[in-house]
């Protein structure tokens, strides 16, 4: 469990080291709170690893490395099936929906001003939906 939470907080603490040292604008926050978000995603998928890891680090510590069997997880595989949806997949996931709905008045903000600095990679349709969405919430 620990090394799981640790992996997690690794991602989170380089994403936000990145987000201080330049001094971000809203969009390259953005665009930061994005990748991790995708990190998140990859982490989920490298979860064989994590586990043969974290079995690595508690007998390294002279901790058993397999997972309690009861009445309810009868066999190693059952126990390891659980804590791999119970605990590593509602960590991150727990991780990601914290993070996009914290983020989501950044989201709202880019979307009503990237037309101030991305217009040159804009067709002039949309240059002029964005531009009018802008003026109509902002006009009083």
């Amino acid at each position: 469990m620990s090394t799981v939470r640790l992996k997690i907080l690794i991602l989170l603490h380089q994403t936000n080291l990145v987000i201080e040292s330049r001094k971000a604008t809203l969009d390259i926050e953005k665009d930061n709170i994005d990748c991790l978000i995708k990190d998140m995603e990859k982490l989920k998928k490298t979860w064989k690893t994590v586990l043969e890891e974290c079995k690595k680090t508690a007998t390294e510590n002279e901790i058993s490395p397999e997972f309690e069997i009861n009445r309810r997880l009868k066999h190693q595989r059952s126990a390891e099936d659980y804590f791999h949806l119970q605990v590593f997949e509602k960590n991150i996931n727990s991780v990601k929906d914290g993070l996009q709905r914290r983020f989501q008045s950044i989201y709202t903000i880019c979307s009503f001003f990237e037309v101030l600095w991305k217009f040159n990679d804009m067709d002039q349709d949309d240059i002029i939906s964005k531009a009018t969405l802008l003026v109509d919430k902002y006009k009083n």
